[in-house]
């Protein structure tokens, strides 16, 4: 489940690329080098388009599939502590200098 996740992910990734692309430029940076033409209604308030819409969504639906993908997450109970390296150095008893008190 966790691999379909990722893979469900990763599309929608790039399917978002493309839906980003494909939209028409709305000024900004691009505008000041193309002659300064105001291609924005004044005033108006402009209706989402379709394309934005379907990025708002796609972003939304990644988010979802991520945090979902969160609970599939796992090392079917592993814990931190079941590795070999620690269960062997906790086997192993050192010995540590005891602190001796000095007097004053």
């Amino acid at each position: 489940m966790y691999i379909f996740l990722i893979i469900l992910a990763l599309l929608m990734c790039g399917l978002m690329v493309l839906v980003i692309l494909s939209q028409e430029s709305k000024g900004g940076a691009s505008a000041q080098f193309s002659g300064g033409q105001a291609n924005q209604m004044i005033g108006a308030p402009q209706k989402m388009q379709p394309l934005e819409r379907m990025t708002w969504a796609m972003m939304t639906g990644i988010f979802v599939v991520v945090i979902f993908s969160n609970f599939f997450v796992g090392g079917g109970g592993k814990n931190i502590l079941d590795n070999n390296n620690i269960k062997e150095a906790q086997k192993t008893k050192t010995t540590t200098p005891k602190k001796t008190e000095e007097k004053k």
